[in-house]
């Protein structure tokens, strides 16, 4: 049986300390680029936040839900990038009415020109010098039928689409802000669960080596509940390192560096929380006319529409004046002034089918702007609608989860004290602590689900508001 090398060399990669002896690897027909190691280095401060008020209190107070948003708003390298993109729409919107303006243009030159006459004997008509001074030039675009018009409407559609976008990027913000935050809050109940998880193992465990020692149990039993608390505590270490991983990604998305100085106060569910009664039929409707992307969609399709009428419009002729003056001296022979007027027809009659392609294509580009309005639209509703039901069934979830702790604490103690008083076995009290165990877990996951939920149902229906269940 031949082995491949290849595989060879994978079992000696996934061994890790395992090594292949002679293995002849093939010479690569092309050889491979040397990497370089240079001297660059990422430029210093680029993880710097704006100096502004909300940045400042980073180390100086634990930042709430508010803060973090606020904090967010100005340095979320998302939001600014969109804000950049926005600006450069309003230039290019700005660049183009350059068209309903005219032209001006100034122009001078300096030159010295020999001729030769043979026909005069005379020196001073070989030579003649010509200094013309500065002469000014206007064009203006009377009329193109519309055309700039159309592509000056397609820049403000542009700037629109950009307005919305980045509009969107604040929610979107402020929905990965919300979700950081409560993922963070839940790590950190997570970790207060499995401290109660592993203080009720270690109570077990001193049970069970007691009555090993008073002779009223067996080895197995104490082992049993060793494995128990050792077990609660590699999950407590778990959930400890889980916190800082939720701590790095919040402040991410807030766009500050993590370090030990960012600080995040904690919140918690209040004991009462009652059910949002929306209609999902008018959330669906509210959602397709106020969404801030979908309005961005619409407004790219009306930019493509606009330039398909301009590229219509190409097809018309342009009417123009233009008006040229100047002054020019002639060293030796005076000087006079020219000046002219005029009026231009700019109509290109064929030029290989290059404009009709281009209708064709811009037409095709305004159908692909349509379809992807319409393919937001679509996700949009699905995204409310189904969100709406996510928050529902979340809801019933941290209700059930409530009302399980109860019960499964309630158990517990009961089973206690009978394990105590010898009425019940080891086994009837380890199942009633890793039932207590695991519906803290469930617990945490609802209240997750539930605060997550809510503020995913806020984002699908672009809301603007801060949610905060």
């Amino acid at each position: 049986m031949k082995i491949s090398p290849l595989f060879l060399l994978g079992c000696s990669l996934l061994g890790g300390c395992h090594t292949v002896h002679r293995l002849a690897m093939p010479v690569p027909a092309v050889p491979c680029a040397e990497v370089s190691v240079g001297k660059e280095r990422v430029p210093e401060g680029i993880l710097a936040v704006e100096k502004n008020s909300s940045a400042d209190l980073i180390g100086k107070v634990e930042l709430d839900l508010t803060l973090l948003a606020d904090v967010a708003f100005e340095n979320s390298p998302e939001t600014r990038r969109m804000w950049f993109l926005a600006q450069a729409a309003m230039a290019q919107k700005k660049r183009l009415g350059a068209a309903f303006y005219p032209s001006v243009s100034v122009d001078s030159s300096l030159g010295r020109q020999r001729l030769d006459n043979p026909l005069q004997s005379d020196s001073s008509a070989d030579r003649v010098t010509v200094e013309i001074v500065p002469s000014l030039r206007l064009h203006y675009t009377l009329y193109t039928f519309g055309a700039d018009r159309a592509i000056a409407a397609a820049a403000g559609h542009a700037l629109s689409a950009a307005n919305f976008q980045y509009n969107r990027s604040l929610q979107t913000l402020l929905f990965q802000v919300q979700s950081k935050y409560f993922a963070l809050n839940s790590t950190l109940a997570a970790r207060d669960a499995r401290e109660s998880n592993l203080h009720d193992a270690t109570e077990v465990c001193r049970m069970a080596k007691a009555r090993l020692e008073a002779g009223l149990g067996d080895r197995q039993t104490f082992l049993q509940a060793k494995a128990s608390r050792l077990r609660a505590r590699c999950q407590l270490e778990e959930a400890k390192a889980a916190i800082e991983v939720a701590r790095a990604a919040l402040a991410e998305v807030v766009g500050v560096r993590v370090s030990r100085d960012f600080r995040v106060l904690r919140s918690q569910l209040p004991e009462k929380i009652e059910l949002l009664d929306w209609d999902v039929e008018q959330s669906v409707v509210t959602a397709l006319a106020l969404r801030q992307d979908l309005l961005a969609f619409h407004a790219q399709f009306q930019a493509m529409e606009q330039m398909e009428r301009a590229v219509m419009r190409g097809f018309y002729p342009k009417i123009g004046i233009a008006f040229e003056g100047g002054r020019s001296h002639f060293h030796g022979r005076g000087s006079g002034e020219t000046f002219s007027l005029s009026a231009s027809v700019s109509w290109d009659l064929f030029s290989g089918f290059d404009r009709c392609h281009r209708l064709l294509e811009q037409r095709a580009q305004g159908k692909v702007a349509f379809e992807n309005m319409r393919a937001a639209g679509l996700r949009a509703a699905g995204e409310v609608w189904s969100q709406y039901f996510t928050y529902r069934s979340s809801f019933q979830r941290l209700r059930a989860a409530r009302a399980l702790i109860v019960a499964s604490e309630e158990a517990f103690s009961a089973m206690e004290a009978a394990y105590r008083s010898g009425l019940s076995s080891f086994i009837d009290l380890l199942n009633a602590q890793n039932v207590l165990a695991a519906s803290r877990e469930g617990l945490v996951a609802a209240e997750n689900s539930f605060s997550t939920s809510l503020v995913a149902l806020a984002h699908a229906t672009g809301s603007m508001e801060q949610v905060c269940p």
